[in-house]
């Protein structure tokens, strides 16, 4: 084929890519409002300087109220190292530091996972708990021990878990509570207290 006999541009077979171009997802500090069926997007709590990137896909075929499903991100995590005493038994109550906290951007259901140190240093047996709450009130689940005065530097114990906070209202705030059910001074402490909150699926 001579060069006059080559094919101009105007007459080639476009090139067509063998599938189809996937747009940009969504990313914002809130996720679409007319969302459509295996639409995805990255949920963010700052657009500058974010603590935490959830990606979600929407599943309009899901029979939950809570159709953007979780499939990847880090968790949102806050962290109290300071030690802090407890100042009344018998109830959960929160310490001098509030939390940690997480204040959730989406109603829906959550996976939270907790530790915390708890430390004694008085000479009689004390129980100290730990526990996920929505808000103020009580715990939905709580994890402790029995802290028992060992040496000079007093009793010192670790307890923690997991729990799926199921049914969470958009701004509803996550965060741990404290329970012992004894107090001498602030003899009763804890502290390294960590929480990171993690959706499962989210409105």
């Amino acid at each position: 084929m001579s060069v006059q006999e080559q094919a101009s541009p105007a007459t080639s077979t476009p090139w067509v890519p063998l599938w189809p171009l996937t747009p940009a997802l969504a990313y914002g500090t809130t996720l679409p409002s007319s969302p459509v069926d295996g639409q995805e997007a990255i949920l963010v709590d700052s657009l500058t300087s974010p603590t935490y990137q959830w990606r979600f896909r929407y599943n309009a075929g899901s029979t939950s109220p809570y159709k953007w499903e979780f499939i990847g991100g880090a968790p949102a995590y806050h962290e109290v190292a300071t030690g802090e005493a407890i100042t009344a038994a018998g109830g959960w109550v929160n310490l001098a530091t509030n939390g940690p906290l997480i204040t959730v951007p989406r109603a829906g259901d959550y996976l939270a996972e907790y530790s915390v140190m708890s430390y004694n240093a008085n000479g009689s047996a004390i129980t100290m708990y730990a526990g996920i709450a929505l808000g103020d009130t009580g715990a939905l689940h709580y994890a402790g021990q029995i802290i028992y005065f060992m040496n000079a530097l007093g009793g010192i114990g670790n307890c923690g878990g997991n729990y799926k906070v199921a049914g969470a209202a958009v701004n509803d705030v996550i965060k741990l509570r404290y329970f012992a059910t004894a107090i001498t001074g602030t003899d009763q402490q804890f502290q390294m207290r960590t929480l990171a909150v993690t959706p499962v699926r989210v409105a």
